[in-house]
């Protein structure tokens, strides 16, 4: 994505005990849900039926960023009451059984940091109060116009910027959260040297080992093909091929290799909108390089022409068909194991949002847009993707988290306020209903199942049925929900019936503590050695997620897990210091 200084071109608590002659309700409650005519719904919790369960909304965090609240116009339709009846669409989640749990891939959770803006130990301590493992770094384009040491951004008219955050800055900021890092490297002006040089710069002089580096951004698009950046805006290029890329791939690695022995290689950052999405350059790259790279690097956006006043319903309709994250990953992915079958090659997606240069950016700031990546994210998760980076933590784009000092926008608070609520495995799903409604499971050893949904319809709520999803009737779950109109995401304890109505245009997660889920074991849990290039450069004395000095809030996890009944726990102790371990870090395995 070209960005910023020009237009882009792109969970958990014990579970209540029930109080006195719930035990007798509780049975007549079940009988209901057998009765023809049922079943009951999701009903809210109260005083009135469990001790010390209320609804409530989700309480202030003071010291985190708040997005600010959208603007009039910016919103759709009001919102839908909750409700637990409803003739609205049905729609299914089927989990699999949890001792099929994966480990959500290490890398998966990422963001770009723009060079262009300034990134301290503030903004990485705002990054880490999110799911974020990983940062892109210079973002977007840029990658092909940073000079690493220097600093000095060159644009694709000839002009020069100095960057905001220079190298030695970013790796300080990164270092302050023990992040981990893509790094890209330019190689439109086709330099091997230049990139060898700047990865010596980084690993021998600044002392930081990327796990990645990245070759190639929105290469079809390329202009100044071996032209020095020197030339840029009074000389053109050459015209770039799949072969050349290919060839120049194999050269960097080369070049690089010498340097940085150590160093794993992405490559291609090729947006979606190129026809057969880019099969002839995926594929010349796997067949050429495949054996040299971790992987190959795409980007998600709804490309091309928009209406010029695009609608929601406009815009969320890219989740399907063309433009899908699904679609185009089945197709990449499909190419890569054609092409190179034995490399085992993963595809990362370098750059995700809900739009790149059209109208439809000027969606992504409101609830639309947090519906859209809301919706990407179970895909993603779906999809078991080795990586997404959304697009972006600070820059002159309408999906930006932050776009000025302190001035954050609601897809932050989506990652800040719900996404942490997600567990650190992948259950398998399957998901029936309107192609409005995503759905995805994850699951922690402590913190249980979560069900992220989404309802992208305007005006109709839907129906979920719970009942394939491993969840025991009269369970006490939570209930985090952001519905259109609505400042931000409430919270809720809710007492757990066979289905769940979602409001129209709203984004839900439901959790349910290990104590709550029934017809299958916890899964034996081995932490698996991680790839060098997934692991922290250097591993911290303390947890992984340290704020800076200014008492900046980071998310944790739980500090003291729930006792596990010895019958769901096949093969492994119930509870003990390896359980509050392996849910208490970040997973090492990856795929």
């Amino acid at each position: 994505m070209r960005s910023d200084e020009r237009p882009p071109t792109p969970w958990s608590s014990q579970r209540p005990r029930l109080a006195k002659g719930v035990a007798l309700i509780s049975v007549g409650v079940v009988i209901l849900m057998l009765l023809p005519g049922g079943p009951i719904g999701l009903q809210p919790a109260t005083s009135a039926g469990v001790s010390g369960i209320s609804t409530s909304p989700m309480p202030a965090l003071s010291n985190l960023p708040v997005a600010q609240s959208p603007a009039t116009g910016d919103i759709g339709p009001a919102p839908t009451p909750f409700s637990s009846h409803s003739s609205t669409p049905n729609a299914t989640i089927s989990v699999v059984n949890i001792s099929k749990a994966k480990h959500i891939p290490f890398p998966f959770w990422g963001v770009n940091v723009a060079a262009q803006q300034g990134f301290s130990t503030a903004d990485a301590s705002n990054v880490a109060a999110t799911p974020i493992n990983f940062i892109r770094y210079p973002g977007g384009i840029v990658g092909e116009e940073f000079n690493y040491t220097s600093g000095v951004i060159t644009n694709i008219d000839g002009s020069t910027v100095k960057a905001g955050t220079p190298t030695s800055t970013f790796v300080t900021s990164c270092n302050s959260i023990h992040c981990q890092a893509i790094f890209q490297l330019p190689a439109e002006i086709d330099q091997p040297q230049t990139a060898a040089y700047y990865a010596d710069y980084v690993v021998n002089t600044l002392h930081f080992q990327p796990n990645y580096w990245e070759i190639g951004n929105s290469v079809p698009g390329w202009t100044h093909f071996g032209t020095p950046w020197s030339q840029w805006g009074t000389k053109g290029g050459n015209t770039i091929t799949a072969v050349l890329f290919a060839q120049l791939v194999g050269k960097y690695i080369t070049a690089i290799k010498a340097v940085d022995p150590h160093a794993h290689f992405i490559a291609l950052g090729v947006a979606m909108g190129t026809p057969d999405y880019a099969k002839t350059y995926v594929s010349e790259v796997a067949a050429v390089d495949g054996p040299n790279l971790s992987g190959v690097s795409v980007h998600s956006y709804t490309m091309g022409a928009a209406p010029s006043n695009p609608t929601w319903p406009e815009l969320l309709a890219n989740l399907n068909g063309k433009y899908s994250l699904t679609n185009q990953v089945a197709a990449d992915r499909s190419y890569l194991q054609a092409s190179c079958p034995k490399c085992n090659l993963k595809l990362f997606v370098s750059e995700a949002n809900g739009a790149e240069v059209n109208d439809y950016t000027k969606l992504l700031s409101t609830f639309a847009g947090d519906l859209y990546v809301a919706a990407d994210v179970t895909m993603g998760l779906n999809l078991r993707l080795k990586n997404i980076d959304w697009f972006c933590y600070d820059c002159h784009y309408g999906g930006a988290w932050e776009l000025s000092t302190n001035h954050f926008q609601t897809q932050y608070t989506l990652f800040t306020q719900m996404m942490t609520d997600l567990g650190r495995d992948t259950l398998g799903s399957t998901v029936t209903g309107p192609s409005s409604f995503y759905a995805t499971a994850t699951y922690g050893i402590t913190s249980g199942l979560a069900l992220l949904m989404v309802n992208t319809n305007m005006t109709r709520k839907v129906s979920v049925d719970l009942t394939q999803t491993g969840i025991l009737p009269l369970s006490i779950g939570n209930l985090r929900q952001w519905v259109n109109g609505s400042v931000g995401p409430t919270n809720s304890s809710v007492l757990i019936g066979s289905t769940l109505t979602l409001p129209a245009l709203s984004i839900s997660i439901l959790t349910v503590g290990p104590q709550g889920l029934g017809g299958g074991g916890v899964p034996a849990r081995t932490v698996h050695a991680a790839h060098d290039r997934d692991r922290p450069s250097a591993a911290p004395s303390s947890p992984s997620r340290t704020p800076p000095a200014n008492g900046a809030p980071v998310r944790t996890g739980p500090t003291c897990p729930l006792p596990l009944p010895t019958s769901w726990v096949p093969n492994v102790p119930p509870a003990g210091p390896r359980a509050a371990a392996v849910d208490s870090k970040p997973p090492q395995g990856s795929t």
